[in-house]
């Protein structure tokens, strides 16, 4: 589980990160996809396009202080890097 410490007010629609992520118990990357920014640029839309990428075992959510939480459900790691812009 990774949580962030602030959530910007909104995201640039069209950036673009991808998300990699390991299997649990090993440092392989298996699993990849890229989550682009759409909708308004809201958190709602940072978190769907998360979703949308469909990394197994990774999702974000946002936590009650407003940070935005990654979760790999096995216990591996997730990597992330940027495409397009800085989102």
């Amino acid at each position: 589980v990774v949580t962030g410490t602030t959530v910007p007010a909104s995201f640039t629609v069209g950036n673009a990160f991808t998300i990699a992520a390991t299997e649990a118990g090993s440092a392989t990357v298996v699993n990849t996809g890229t989550a682009t920014i759409g909708g308004t640029g809201t958190v709602a839309d940072f978190i769907a396009a998360v979703s949308a990428a469909d990394v197994p075992y990774v999702s974000a959510s946002v936590n009650s202080a407003g940070n935005i939480v990654f979760t790999h459900s096995q216990g591996g790691s997730i990597y992330m890097a940027n495409v397009t812009g800085t989102p």
